[in-house]
This record gives structure tokens, C-alpha cells and sequence, in this order.
């Protein structure tokens, strides 16, 4: 009998030396040979012989990993036929949704139930503090929140327009003046959504690799977001003390 089930995770995911240890140990329970490759900045791919040669990895900006793949399986067995677990995290871009895809097979029923427990568990303690900030982009709220109800509207006036019940798109220069204000409006809506989505990415990222010379950028950008909520913390902190003291 064979089993298996393809998992989709969408939650933001913190690579580091811990919690990759942490799921390793819990694959070799199952698996005696655990493959690692990834996809770097430069367009090369580094296949590690093991966990140990990854997190050593120097990991720097101009070759950084921006896409790793995990394959584990039972040695003896063709890794794409017998009991086997392929795992990638993905970071294409803000656009998305899914954070790592991972396929599961198993030839046994209760070694698969026994090993997707333990593993959800374990995927789950990548997620960082953070996670519930960069689960969906501000641009697909910003879309169904104001964009849409907005066209909407400009539909309808402009339908009432059609039979001269109202002069909404034809006042000043005609309808071309009102179907250019609504371009405009939905210009600067995409704009400010793409603002918000790459500010968001860039200080909680979808999937980031806190690997080598990584974990230091990564440290520096919350550092830098401390200053800065400290510094406007501190400046409201004592308007409101100003105000009642004077």
C-alpha cells in the first residue's frame, strides 16, 4: 500500500542552524539519507553533502541562498519511487501565497501518520515571531478592500451616467476627466500596496535563510526598526507628558 499527501505551508518561515538541526534529527528517524541543495543569488546550485557543510555555509549577499530543497529517503530504494519526503521552501516574491511546498510518501500507513505528526510540529518551529505580519500581501487587501469596491462604483455611476440621471463622469472635460481620475486613483493604490508589501518583506521576510553572514543582516534590519519605534515611542511619550505637566 502507498500513501502520500502534497503540504502547502503559508506561513512566514526563519531558516536557521537550530531548527534545521532540529528537523534533520527528526527525518533520520525515518530516513537514512538526507539531501540538501540550494539555490543561490548568483544563479548557481550548491548540492551540501550534509546538514553540517549547509550551516557552515558562508552564505553571502552576492551568493546568498534564496531557494533550498530538502530530499530524504530510505537508502536501497530509488529515491522518487519508495518511502521518501521532498521538501522546498520557496522565495520567488511577494506575490507569494505559499512559503514551502513539501510531498510526502510513504509504502506504510501507520509510518506515515507516525512521521507527518512529528513533521508538522517540526515545520512549525520555523516559524518566526513575526509570522502573522507577512502571511498575505497588503496588496491583495488593498485590492479587495478598496480597489474593487472603488471600480465598482465608478461602474455604477457610470451607468447611471449612460441613461443622464447623473453628470459625474461627464462634468468639466467629459467622461475622459472621470475614467483618468479613477486610473490615477488606482495607480496610486498599487503603488502604495507594492510600498507596504516590499517594506513588509524586507523586515519580516516571506522565507529567509539565517545562515553565515545572513543572520547579522537580518539582525541589523530589526536593530534598525527598534531605533526607530523607540525614537517615535520616546517622542509621544513625552507629548503626553508635556501636555499634562504643562
Amino acid at each position: 500500500m502507498k500513501i502520500n499527501k502534497e503540504v502547502t505551508f503559508y506561513r512566514p518561515l526563519l531558516i536557521n542552524d537550530k531548527e534545521l538541526v532540529y528537523l534533520d534529527s527528526f527525518m533520520k528517524e525515518f530516513f537514512e539519507e538526507v539531501q540538501y541543495k540550494a539555490k543561490c543569488k548568483s544563479d548557481t546550485i550548491i548540492e551540501f553533502k550534509d546538514l553540517t557543510e549547509l550551516i557552515s555555509f558562508e552564505n553571502p549577499s552576492f551568493r546568498k541562498i534564496e531557494k533550498l530543497e530538502i530530499t530524504a529517503f530510505k537508502v536501497g530504494k530509488n529515491q522518487y519511487t519508495g518511502d521518501r519526503v521532498y521538501i522546498k521552501f520557496n522565495n520567488k516574491s511577494i506575490f507569494d501565497l505559499q512559503s514551502a511546498n513539501c510531498s510526502i510518501e510513504f509504502n506504510s500507513e501507520k509510518e506515515f501518520d507516525s512521521f507527518y505528526v512529528g513533521f508538522i510540529k517540526r515545520m512549525k518551529c520555523l516559524q518566526p515571531w513575526y509570522n502573522f505580519l507577512n502571511t498575505f500581501p497588503a496588496s491583495l487587501v488593498i485590492l479587495f478592500t478598496l480597489a474593487i469596491p472603488t471600480f465598482v462604483f465608478v461602474l455604477i455611476i457610470g451607468f447611471f451616467d449612460i441613461f443622464n440621471k447623473t453628470n459625474f463622469l461627464s462634468s468639466g472635460d467629459g467622461k475622459k476627466e472621470g475614467f483618468l481620475t479613477y486610473a490615477f486613483i488606482l495607480i496610486c493604490y498599487l503603488i502604495f500596496s507594492l510600498t507596504i508589501d516590499n517594506t513588509v518583506n524586507f523586515f519580516f521576510p516571506k522565507v529567509f535563510y539565517d545562515i553565515g553572514k545572513q543572520k547579522k543582516v537580518l539582525l541589523a534590519r530589526h536593530k534598525f526598526l527598534y531605533i526607530i519605534f523607540g525614537v517615535i515611542g520616546l517622542g509621544v511619550l513625552i507629548n503626553i507628558i508635556s501636555y499634562f505637566v504643562i
